[in-house]
């Protein structure tokens, strides 16, 4: 939200996601003088504050900061840093600025406070119903599967979820699902083939081209650390396609083969465009819908987790799942998208 008044203004989002950076400022007459408090609220932390020296800045508890004298008068802002939090998906915080005007003939009483306010908010997903103990599979005639139960998930926060399943034993392995896994397989491998070809082509770029290919094979479940790197990474690759015309055009031709060799194998994309639009709907995106579990004839225990991230992939609490029992009559793979069903909350 945005404060104001004739001479300031006051500005902090009105929602973020938990555990993201939040910035905010205050503006205000350049020809006024203030002595700015700022107190933060508990669950929060000042990550960065711009446009004042470090003597300039005072403690008033263990949450409060004095500002004496900005660099140049007139602004200062910052950077909030909050976690998540584990028990409450949709949080409210407010900042408190306290700006007290100083100077020849200022009245002492003269503050201004602000307390803008902010939704902290994170995806919840939860099991909508209670998991089945025994689901069992059937391969139809025309070679589809059928199961007589799912795993039913729902997002009851705000935000769009991110969902990594982990499966915990060796019963079951999970594997690309056919056509459609093999035309994203493809596609990832063409891609770092063109890749590292393009670091032999242009060896002074190898090392930000090594780093890229890393994150092709593990986009999801990065560390803050690692996303730093890889938003750092992206960056650098732009700027050398923007600045070296040569190494743009082999780039272009490296995506361009990778998606002509992928598009061969000609995938059926209608169950899975639909399984998407359903996941977009109940704000979930499964991660794991390109895999599918590789299931033997017989019965066999399933156990796994599934891990939950916002799209900044902040952590967001996982599920545990019961142990389920898988039964089928021949070697079966199960896609994900069919044994996770999503719902609208």
């Amino acid at each position: 939200m945005v404060d104001h008044n004739p001479k300031i203004e006051v500005y902090l989002p009105d929602s973020n996601l938990q555990a993201e950076d939040t910035p905010f400022y205050a503006v205000w007459d350049s020809s006024e003088n203030f002595a700015i408090r700022l107190e933060i609220p508990k669950g929060m932390t000042l990550k960065e504050l711009y446009n004042v020296d470090e003597k300039e800045i005072g403690k008033g508890g263990s949450n409060v900061f004095l500002i004496r004298k900005p660099k140049v008068n007139g602004y200062l802002s910052g950077i909030l840093a909050s976690t998540t939090d584990a028990s409450n998906s949709n949080i409210t915080k407010a900042i408190k600025i306290s700006l007290t005007k100083i100077g020849s003939g200022a009245a002492s009483d003269e503050e201004n406070l602000y307390e803008p306010k902010i939704k902290l908010f994170r995806p919840d997903v939860q099991l909508f119903s209670e998991a089945p103990k025994r689901i069992k599979i059937k391969k139809t005639p025309t070679g589809d599967v059928e199961l007589d139960g799912q795993l039913s998930i729902v997002n009851r926060g705000e935000g769009i979820g991110v969902v990594l399943t982990e499966v915990l034993n060796k019963e079951v392995s999970v594997t690309y699902s056919e056509g459609i896994g093999k035309f994203f397989e493809e596609l990832m491998k063409g891609l770092k083939i063109g890749l590292t070809e393009i670091s032999k082509l242009y060896p002074n770029y190898s090392s930000i081209i090594s780093t890229l290919i890393l994150f092709l094979d593990r986009p999801i479940g990065l560390t803050k650390e690692e996303q730093e790197k890889l938003r750092t990474v992206i960056t650098d690759f732009q700027e050398l396609a923007d600045k070296d015309e040569g190494f743009a055009t082999e780039i272009s031709i490296a995506v361009n083969s990778a998606i002509l060799r992928s598009i061969q194998l000609k995938p059926d994309l209608s169950s899975f465009v639909a399984y998407t639009k359903t996941g977009a709907e109940g704000k979930i995106l499964n991660s794991d819908a390109l895999k599918s579990l590789k299931v033997d004839k017989g019965e066999h225990v399933f156990l796994a987790k599934m891990k939950v991230y916002d799209l900044g992939q902040n952590p967001c609490g996982e599920i545990i799942l019961p142990e389920i029992i898988l039964e089928t009559d021949e070697e079966v793979e199960v896609p994900f998208y069919d044994i996770v069903l999503v719902k609208h909350r």
